[in-house]
């Protein structure tokens, strides 16, 4: 793939690929706003104490933090949705112009011709999706005091390679969804209803590893909230004397006459959560944004087969 055939492509996009990226780019310097401005309001607000004049910068500081989170947040759902057109727009657009006519019998092959121009989209998508991953990451020692981005669980649906992957699986989705219906409008659609179905059936496998990944985590500890947090809690549950994990049912149903229910004061069972330590953030975000790129270039793999198949209009 020489540099003038990226350019091309680059330019026969450029509509999709200025906005996506602009939109996640102004995310992305949102974040480093509030990188740059939270520390100082909070350390003002410290220093300032209870005074009422105060509270002006309170409030300054929790809209910050509000921002940053909003920022992150609105930066993973346009990079999704982002994919989503990006991908409909390969070979959608193409066959709705009636350019496929000419441009497929040109190339040298129609898979040949759809991977070119899915491979530069992905690269572009997935380096304009990382910027704002990586200053979600940064983000998360300033809206979290005392949380590690590295070995903690906070907000990692939003940061490092997990909306990636989650954002190249949807441009998969996307290019599928052209490629079937062959107009711009419908694919998107059926891309939009594929993605949601998708995600609820992928959640469903994730769930299931993150339950067999997980851990029983003592909830003895003074600040919960801090465990929840640093953790990817899955469930909870009661643990005995024996140190086997039951559930509330089954410790309800054990209970003797006079003993403390479960959860209270002189009662049998401990309460522990059950995840995954915040020790392992980093392994589950690589797998599971592995996971989404494989099932991008699954889906990817159906529509070389649809292309190679349909008429060009």
């Amino acid at each position: 793939m020489s540099a003038r055939s990226v350019r091309l492509i680059v330019r026969q996009y450029r509509f999709e690929l200025t906005a996506i990226v602009a939109t996640l780019l102004v995310a992305a310097a949102v974040g480093l706003l509030v990188l740059a401005r939270l520390p100082g309001l909070v350390e003002q607000a410290s220093a300032c104490g209870s005074a009422y004049e105060c509270q002006g910068l309170r409030d300054d500081a929790a809209r910050m933090r509000q921002l940053g989170g909003l920022a992150s947040a609105i930066a993973s759902a346009i990079g999704a949705f982002g994919g989503i057109v990006l991908g409909v727009a390969v070979v959608g657009r193409e066959v709705e112009r009636g350019t496929a006519a000419l441009a497929w019998p040109l190339a040298r092959s129609r898979r040949r011709w759809l991977l070119t121009r899915a491979v530069v989209i992905a690269a572009v998508l997935a380096v304009a999706a990382l910027i704002p991953s990586l200053v979600a990451d940064r983000l998360v020692a300033v809206l979290h005091p005392g949380s590690d981005a590295g070995t903690s669980f906070v907000d990692f649906e939003t940061r490092g390679l997990l909306p990636v992957g989650r954002d190249l699986a949807a441009l998969g989705v996307g290019v599928l969804a052209g490629a079937l219906f062959g107009r711009v409008l419908q694919g998107l659609l059926l891309a939009l209803v594929l993605a949601a179905a998708g995600n609820l059936g992928i959640a469903a496998v994730v769930g299931a590893w993150r339950v067999a990944d997980a851990v029983a985590i003592p909830m003895n500890g003074p600040d919960q909230d801090e465990m929840y947090q640093r953790n990817l809690i899955v469930d909870t549950r009661f643990r005995d004397a024996a140190g086997k994990l039951v559930s509330i049912e089954d410790a309800y149903s054990h209970l003797s006459p006079g003993e403390a229910p479960p959860g209270m004061p002189g009662s049998k069972y401990e309460t522990v959560a059950v995840g995954i330590p915040g020790d392992h953030y980093q392994d589950i975000d690589r797998r599971e944004a592995a996971m989404w790129v494989a099932v991008g270039v699954i889906v990817l793999g159906g529509s070389l087969l649809v292309v190679e198949r349909r008429r060009p209009y």
